[in-house]
């Protein structure tokens, strides 16, 4: 079996750190999915973008769904006090990191920094929305999310910007480096 090195080492075990070209496709395939799904919720957000901070808004009341009942009080405050408020500034900084996030995953550019972003981002929305998840479909997003969060890891941790990625064209160039 064909193995790309990571790190050096040999392809048995014993010490070897070379993943399986198979595993860093995998990688790649998730990291274009949530690449896409970025872009596509930021395109999708910049064209409703009325509704979308007007929701904001409501959302972020102190009787809105993402601050009432809320399990985290600090969070919930953060919501109110910071974000609703200016919800059109809160909504383009959602929407440009979305773009920017998503941009960055479908590229295989900075693979690891944009998926840390997503991780954060995706924390973010599961931490204003894991409270109201009262019906099945409700439930099913806070899996989803999840499961994001664990794909997201995933990229993070591994190879995934240095295949089918521009990351890999800044490895070779650099000798390597963290973010790529």
């Amino acid at each position: 079996m064909a193995r790309a090195k990571s790190g050096g080492g040999n392809s048995g075990g014993g010490g070897g750190t070379s993943t399986p070209k198979s595993a860093l496709a995998g990688l790649a395939l998730g990291r274009v999915f949530l690449g896409g799904f970025f872009l596509y919720s930021g395109a999708l957000n910049w064209y409703m973008f009325a509704a979308f901070t007007a929701a904001l808004r409501a959302a972020t009341t102190r009787s809105g769904e993402y601050v009432a009942g809320n399990y985290v009080d600090g969070y919930a405050n953060l919501l109110n006090n910071a974000i609703n408020p200016h919800p059109d500034i809160a909504a383009m900084c959602i929407i440009g990191m979305e773009l920017l996030v998503g941009a960055l995953l479908l590229l295989g550019l900075l693979t690891r920094l944009a998926a840390g972003i997503a991780i954060v981002m995706n924390v973010c929305y599961l931490l204003a929305t894991a409270h109201i998840a009262t019906s099945v479909l409700q439930v099913e997003y806070a899996w989803v999310n999840g499961a994001f969060i664990m794909l997201e890891l995933a990229i993070l941790l591994g190879a995934a910007g240095r295949m089918w990625g521009l990351d890999s064209k800044l490895a070779r160039k650099s000798g390597g480096g963290f973010f790529w």
